[in-house]
């Protein structure tokens, strides 16, 4: 369990060594990609696409969730966190409680590395969005089967905080932090054909300490 009251979690987050092993040798099945949007609200272009079907609904455009300008994601993670005050009703989860850690992960190191670092002297990155994927529907003409996206986490008026693109080999980690965070999850009927039952979506602008959880269908 990592130390989140470590100043210098950075370095053992997670173990890059290991995560980019299992990421090379299962890059025929990736799993998360991530997008970082420009100004101009344009992703940045990676020069990297990957064949996905994007997200449906939930307001998202297919821009947003579609696999191409994204890289592929080699680790990453973030948490949410509730002060505890003394357990009285009105002070239990009162506003302002709630807190959450930047995002911390690593990718590939290429095109994007550079960027990242301007991103730090830049100022704000208009949002960032990270897809999961998932092999749903498996052609049985032929072995090619296209992954789609069915977790969206997209996180609004972003900050660069901290980038590494020296010390492991191949990898450039990145930290940032965010005012606005949103998760979108698509659910899926396994039993009939993986049909898609409906969404649910979760928001929180810890700007404003206000959120809320709502059906996306």
């Amino acid at each position: 369990m990592p130390n989140y009251n470590d100043p210098n979690r950075k370095t053992h987050e997670f173990d890059y060594t290991q995560e980019w092993e299992r990421y090379t040798s299962n890059t025929a099945t990736l799993k998360r990609f991530i997008k970082f949007f420009q100004k101009d609200g344009q992703p940045f272009d990676t020069g990297i696409t990957f064949e996905v079907t994007p997200f449906d609904g939930a307001g998202l455009t297919k821009d947003d969730t579609s696999g191409t300008k994204a890289v592929g994601l080699v680790c990453g993670s973030c948490f949410v966190a509730s002060t505890l005050f003394p357990f009285r009703a009105d002070t239990f989860h009162r506003s302002g409680a709630a807190h959450a850690s930047p995002f911390i992960g690593a990718v590939p190191s290429g095109r994007i590395s550079p960027k990242l670092m301007q991103f730090v002297y830049e100022g704000t990155i208009s949002k960032i969005i990270v897809c999961l994927t998932s092999f749903l529907n498996v052609n049985h003409n032929n072995e090619k089967s296209i992954a789609t996206v069915v977790q969206v986490q997209e996180f609004d008026y972003c900050y660069m905080t901290y980038v590494d693109m020296t010390t492991y080999p191949y990898l450039t980690i990145f930290e940032f932090a965010y005012k606005v965070h949103k998760l979108y999850i698509s659910d899926f009927d396994v039993k009939e054909s993986n049909k898609r039952l409906g969404q649910s979506a979760y928001w929180f602008d810890y700007g404003q300490g206000i959120g809320q959880a709502a059906e996306a269908s």
